[in-house]
């Protein structure tokens, strides 16, 4: 409607101007008329001319027009302008439902987002709620296997020290006395010797597998006592100084013996692996933690490369995390190995290892 005012005004304008034109065009001709009639000489016929009502009535005739065709414009306009208000306001409600709409749309998109937000957190939740309840199960699955592997070693153990024992004690008796008939035959008494001989290796060999499946010296000296022990024993056999720092620590059953056995199967590997020149094994405790470090200074290995459980490694990192405790090893090729394990001490006095203090500091023969 505003285009149709504005072709209008233009139409009128036209129309005025058209208008004008031919009535200044009369009137230039009826001035034109004058001034010849007026240079002619004919003075009465040029007053006559402006006396008539023609000039007059051309004045009249141009005002009027002129009147009309300015009301004319100013109505156009005014029909212009109102049309344009209501064309502003009709914009105004458009614009105001359009951001009404658009406020709307947002507060439900708004909406959506934060539902769709709450559902992940809620799966996020759900999802670390069932990894922590999968990581309980696995570790106590694991220190259920690790328990296990112990009670059989410990069945195993009796077993051998009970019944071969006895056989082989028995069989040691028989020759004693086979030995003491058999004075006079001294053919007869080496062979019975060397049977002896044997089987006393067979005795120590017993002794060996069972203190290798259950340290004895674990459960009657403690652990700060059979982990020196153990470094004695580990220091002559690989003919490498083995130096122990342990401190007594307050640790459970299940945690001497995961002590024990990381340090067990540390010097094992580096007897058969680490080339070292020396081992240093400390033992420490620290407010709740109690901390169990092996350092050798061998050939080391690429920790990305090597798989823990070809060296024993996988069943300290179960063990050591079945009881709550973390496990870690740094080496690199050349720059030697470091085995670091931490568990939490004891919450029960009862259960916690009371060591000798004599053992709280001892260093291996080097």
């Amino acid at each position: 409607r505003t285009l149709v005012n504005l072709d209008r005004i233009g139409l009128v304008e036209r129309t005025a101007r058209e208008a004008l034109r031919a009535m200044l065009d009369e009137r230039l001709t009826t001035l034109a008329d004058w001034v010849n009639v007026a240079q002619q000489g004919r003075l009465e016929e040029a007053r006559a001319l402006v006396r008539s009502d023609r000039g007059r009535r051309l004045r009249e005739d141009f005002s009027a027009r002129m009147t009309t065709l300015l009301d004319g414009i100013e109505q156009v306009h005014q029909d212009a302008r109102a049309t344009l208000r209501k064309a502003q306001s009709q914009d105004r409600l458009l614009v105001h439902g359009v951001t009404l709409m658009a406020g709307l749309a947002l507060v439900l998109l708004m909406r959506q987002v934060n539902r769709d937000r709450h559902e992940r957190e809620q799966a996020r939740l759900r999802l670390a709620d069932e990894v922590r309840a999968r990581t309980v199960e696995l570790r106590e699955l694991a220190g259920h296997l690790v328990t296990a592997q112990e009670d059989e070693r410990a069945r195993l153990a009796r077993e051998l020290h009970d019944e071969l024992g006895s056989l082989l004690t028995a069989s040691k008796l028989d020759l004693m006395r086979l030995r003491r008939a058999l004075e006079s035959s001294p053919v007869v008494l080496d062979r019975v010797n060397s049977l002896e001989v044997q089987i006393n290796k067979g005795i120590a060999l017993k002794r060996n597998i069972i203190e290798a499946l259950r340290p004895s010296s674990l459960e009657h000296l403690g652990l700060t006592a059979s982990l020196s022990v153990l470094c004695e024993e580990s220091s002559a056999t690989l003919g490498i100084p083995v130096h122990a720092t342990i401190a007594a620590v307050a640790l459970g059953r299940d945690a001497r013996l995961a002590v024990y056995r990381v340090v067990q199967e540390a010097l094992t590997n580096i007897s058969k692996y680490a080339k070292a020149s020396e081992v240093r094994i400390t033992l420490t405790q620290a407010g709740d933690r109690v901390e169990i470090s092996v350092v050798d200074d061998g050939v080391g290995f690429d920790t990305a490369s090597i798989q823990l459980a070809r060296h024993g490694l996988r069943g300290m990192k179960v063990r050591v995390e079945s009881l709550g405790g973390d496990f870690d090893i740094h080496s690199a090729p050349g720059q030697g190995t470091r085995l670091r394990a931490s568990l939490p001490t004891s919450q029960d006095p009862a259960s916690a290892n009371e060591d000798d203090p004599a053992f709280a500091e001892s260093t291996a023969p080097t």
